[in-house]
């Protein structure tokens, strides 16, 4: 165990050692030692235990989706079952059913100890029969577990097989026991079979983790990965990574391990909202990637050579000029770039050179992902090989719509900001409260010095607009000197978020209806969309 704990180490990626880990914390592999047990992965193991223990024959696991944990729960059942019958057990473990009724049979009897299989049905179930008797005499338990039961759905006569293997009994006791295990149409398939059904009395049905238990599993395996020093992701990213994931473990740990690599590209010091969306972005389409150039590069797939962007040569990684039209290539070793210290124009915070600025969520820079240089964020092409980069504006402008998809918040229609002559020419409307034109309902407030009115609030492309017919207000982004928001008061499923926007000569203060179960990151993603939006 000290070598196998020694090697895993000193084979743990740069972007698992960047955080602290001394092993992978999200590997998808149904690792035993990994496994996190919820309060129902903790009772389907205890029933699961129960139906071998106490000889009732056949135990059904349901999962309501694939990656729910079977598995897992499986691999620790055997382990289990291995120590507390110190060895005087035998298992059969068939994780990959899409077999014919022969092989199947052959391969039961195989895993259980019969010397040598045949070719006939007949033959296997005999040579079957005289091992699990002889198994039962010796004080040895016998178990078969058949995963990914769901694969035999359509496969009747195997279902068929397997039940008659429950009929082998000596006087009142059952010669093995028998776990089966699949996703929900198993249940279906089975329930259609009540001879089948009736032989499997110990059942659980899995189901997603809850936003406690996503958060709970995120930690637990943080801390069996070796990380005890520090909480590696905040609250808002596990919320984030439950809403995408729907409470599914195995789609938990893709996000998470994901999210990981995406903060060591950025040098990140915690995962939160911004690096969770990005994994979640990349996990659905295209998009930024240099956090996976980033990942190959620490692996040594170095790119040998780059296209100069004044003469088009292929010229090596290492030249700091090109040899053809003499052109600086500016390239800087990791040491430099590790040790440079860049100023935030907005904040004028001085930090390590990630993309955004940890203080107020600057865009700083753009990564090429075609060579993985740095640009700045208003480049329009890399300055190094030329690769065409979106620009500050289109990033700022898709992960603000982006963030509102993944907060539940959707665009107000068409036919009802053609009602405000103020949004003509003010590109996408993001977001919105639109008053009701009745008396009673939720408004927006716009709160002045000695004024405080209300109407509809407006997010466009261009300005923070607010209207009610006498009171119009467009507020540009550069007009903007300072704007802080805080969360307001939350009322059943609507938030009411206040903005404090500090313009040339006043101060505006605007509090907003909206139907949100996170504010917090609402928040958050609106000031970052503002900051960058002010140097427009």
């Amino acid at each position: 165990m000290p070598w196998l704990a020694f090697l895993e180490r000193i084979m743990v990626p740069e972007y698992l050692s960047y955080w602290g880990f001394a092993r992978h914390p999200f590997s998808l592999s149904p690792d035993p030692d990994m496994l996190f047990l919820s309060a129902q992965h903790q009772e389907a193991l205890m029933r699961l235990k129960y139906g071998v223990v106490s000889n009732k024959g056949g135990v059904l696991l349901i999962s309501e989706n694939a990656g729910d944990g079977k598995t897992s729960i499986l691999r620790r059942l055997v382990e289990e079952l291995t120590e507390e019958y110190e060895g005087n057990i035998k298992i059969a473990f068939i994780d990959h059913p899409t077999l014919t009724v022969n092989q199947m049979i052959a391969e039961i009897a195989r895993q259980l100890g019969v010397a040598r299989v045949r070719k006939e049905k007949i033959d296997n179930l005999n040579a079957l029969r005289v091992k699990l008797e002889e198994l039962h005499h010796a004080g040895t338990k016998a178990l078969v577990i058949v995963d990914e039961g769901q694969m035999l759905v359509h496969k009747p006569d195997i279902l068929q097989e397997l039940r008659i293997l429950l009929n082998f009994c000596v006087s009142d006791t059952f010669l093995l026991s028998f776990v089966f295990s699949g996703q929900k149409p198993l249940e279906g398939a089975v329930k259609k079979m009540p001879e089948f059904w009736q032989r499997l009395p110990v059942r659980f049905f899995l189901k997603n983790l809850d936003l406690r238990d996503t958060g709970d599993l995120i930690k637990y395996r943080v801390r069996a990965a070796g990380q005890l020093d520090r909480e590696v992701f905040t609250a808002t990213a596990i919320e984030g990574i439950h809403r995408f994931s729907q409470g599914v473990p195995r789609v938990i740990c893709s996000i998470a391990d994901l999210s990981l690599l995406v903060g060591h590209s950025l040098r990140s010091q915690k995962i939160d909202f911004g690096e969770v969306s990005q994994a979640t972005n990349d996990m659905t389409r295209s998009g930024e990637l240099f956090h996976y150039f980033n990942f190959m590069e620490s692996k040594g797939h170095k790119r040998r050579t780059y296209q100069c962007s004044g003469c088009g040569k292929r010229v090596k990684a290492t030249d700091e000029s090109c040899p053809q039209c003499g052109q600086s290539l500016g390239n800087k070793t990791e040491k430099q770039i590790e040790q440079e210290q860049v100023q935030c124009p907005s904040c004028q915070h001085v930090g390590s050179p990630s993309a955004r600025c940890a203080f107020c969520g600057f865009l700083v820079f753009q990564s090429c992902p075609r060579c993985q240089r740095r640009n700045p964020a208003e480049s329009s092409g890399c300055f190094h090989c030329g690769y065409p980069l979106p620009g500050r504006q289109v990033i700022v402008d898709r992960e603000f719509e982006e963030g509102l998809r993944k907060l539940g918040i959707t665009r107000v229609p068409e036919k009802v900001t053609r009602r405000f002559p103020l949004l003509r020419g003010e590109g996408t409307v993001y977001m919105g409260s639109v008053a009701p034109r009745l008396w009673w309902g939720e408004r927006a407030e716009l709160e002045l010095r000695d004024s405080k009115v209300a109407g509809s609030f407006f997010v466009t492309e261009k300005s923070l607009v607010f209207s009610n017919g006498s009171v119009n207000r467009k507020m540009t982004y550069p007009q903007i000197r300072n704007l802080s928001i805080t969360i307001g008061e939350k009322q059943g499923e609507m938030a009411r978020p206040r903005m404090s926007v500090v313009l040339e000569a006043e101060e505006v203060k605007i509090g907003f209806p909206v139907k949100t179960d996170r504010p917090v990151q609402l928040a958050s993603l609106m000031s970052d969309f503002v900051t960058n939006k002010r140097f427009a």
